[in-house]
């Protein structure tokens, strides 16, 4: 697992990295102390499986970063790892798109199962916030899907995005499908950003369950 933990606090990476390295093997953590040399690291086509936001950075607040890195790298899993834990703020994160918010009062093992969950697709709320999520507003835009037939939704997607769409549901990352059918990270990244604007989705999770309703066999 390839992990980018964007947060100026040495003593907390320090603890992080520690805590991934005892708990999970085969990681590999990228710090960024700042925004700037976080963009310049997604930049340098580092494929981070997960990149973890720090919302208290010194050279921009953590909700322009958020929508900075949502324009930029679309598909690119973030998550907010923050020491705030107001329901509005966690609120107003999840709605800004990122996949997870996790307090840093969070246990180690919570913090892992919560990672692993943003890897398989899945959104991470912490309970603390649950009360206050708002319900899921609807896409601005119609789905291509909606302008079909479900029996034609497969017409519109190739054998190879239906596989990409068998594998997201076997829970395989970006780069475990890579591997898998022996292309690259970037390809795959590539397939998926068809896969969501062919079925009007926003993840993982959501297109293997619109995929499924539509009678696609990816299961």
């Amino acid at each position: 697992m390839s992990i980018l933990l964007i947060d100026d606090h040495p003593l907390f990476v320090d603890g992080f990295k520690h805590m991934l390295v005892q708990l999970r093997q085969h990681v590999t953590v990228d710090v960024a102390l700042d925004f700037a040399t976080a963009l310049q690291r997604l930049e340098d086509s580092v494929d981070y499986d997960i990149a973890l936001l720090d919302m208290g950075l010194p050279d921009t607040d953590g909700y322009s970063a958020i929508q900075t890195i949502r324009q930029r790298y679309p598909l690119q899993p973030l998550v907010v790892l923050s020491a705030n834990e107001e329901k509005n703020l966690i609120n107003q994160a999840i709605s800004s798109g990122v996949q997870g918010y996790i307090p840093k009062s969070t246990s180690s093992e919570v913090m892992i199962s919560a990672l692993n969950l943003v890897l398989s697709g899945g959104i991470y709320i912490p309970k603390i916030a649950l009360s206050a999520m708002e319900a899921p507003r609807p896409l601005a835009i119609t789905p291509i899907a909606s302008q079909h037939e479900p029996s034609d939704i497969d017409e519109l997607l190739t054998q190879r995005q239906i596989t990409i769409l068998a594998n997201l549901a076997d829970g395989l990352s970006n780069k475990e499908i890579a591997r898998k059918l022996n292309i690259a990270d970037g390809t795959v990244r590539v397939h998926m950003s068809t896969i969501y604007r062919v079925l009007g989705v926003e993840n993982r999770t959501q297109a293997v369950v619109k995929a499924s309703k539509m009678g696609i066999e990816c299961m």
